[in-house]
């Protein structure tokens, strides 16, 4: 505490951290995006655990992907993004590439790709908008959603045409180059 010239008291802020208005809006941003997307995991999860629970093939295909992001201990963004593709595959709105090693961390959990399928891409992108807020507007929801599927998801689209890949026209792949152990 220091006192000021006229005998006001005021309580330095730390010099190892200080926090401005802008610093301390973006540590409420970041935990009210943490949030909201372990909300999305908890839906996510409770419709991925019914259908696992009734469907063997399910289960089996991706179980392995599931699994794996839990020993990872990934993020709620990346585990909503495991059970978005494998909740996708089953709603026939993507076509999922063979699996990989899901032990490879170049690839997402075993995911070496997916093509969204041309006649359910507008619901596939609905879907998919939907597990983004809109605080910025469709622009930044755009690069928010790239940014989701380079980064969470390591793929990008194989000719580079975002609207391609989320219209089925073109399959994502991964994004970093992967040596697939056959």
């Amino acid at each position: 505490m220091l006192r000021c010239e006229h005998g006001v008291s005021v309580k330095l802020q730390s010099k190892k951290h200080p926090k401005t208005p802008r610093q301390k809006a973006a540590i409420n941003a970041a935990r009210d995006s943490s949030a909201a997307w372990d909300r999305k995991l908890e839906i996510l999860r409770k419709e991925y655990d019914l259908i696992e629970s009734k469907d063997k093939e399910f289960r089996e295909k991706f179980e392995p992907s599931v699994t794996e992001s839990n020993k990872r201990n990934y993020k709620s963004q990346n585990k909503c993004a495991i059970l978005f593709l494998a909740l996708c595959s089953y709603a026939g709105y993507i076509s999922p590439d063979p699996f990989g090693e899901v032990k490879d961390r170049s690839i997402f959990c075993g995911w070496l790709g997916f093509q969204v399928l041309p006649c359910a891409h507008e619901i596939f992108n609905q879907k998919l908008t939907g597990l983004f807020a809109l605080p910025g507007g469709t622009s930044c929801l755009k690069k928010t959603i790239q940014k989701f599927f380079l980064y969470t998801m390591k793929v990008k689209p194989l000719n580079k045409h975002w609207s391609h890949a989320l219209d089925g026209k073109v399959p994502f792949v991964p994004s970093q180059k992967v040596s697939l152990h056959v």
